[in-house]
């Protein structure tokens, strides 16, 4: 599965938690279903690899600081 930086940045940037939190519940299921995640750039290049729920969790929480979201948990 891959997904933009920039897609979610504008989520977060919109404020739009429930569409981001929908997002991760897609990325969770395919973890489940052993389908591995890649975040990537503007140009398609690897930013971040997501293998197991705990890197998703880091994930959300660096997403979650950078953008300010108070009370998401």
């Amino acid at each position: 599965m891959n997904l933009k930086i920039k897609d979610i940045k504008k989520l977060l940037h919109d404020q739009n938690y429930l569409e981001f939190d929908r997002l991760l519940t897609i990325i969770e299921t395919n973890l489940k279903k052993k389908i591995i995640v890649y975040i990537l750039d503007d140009e398609g290049s690897q930013l971040n690899i997501i293998h197991t729920t705990e890197e998703l969790e880091e994930f959300k929480k660096l997403m979650i600081q950078i953008y300010g979201i108070y009370g998401y948990f």
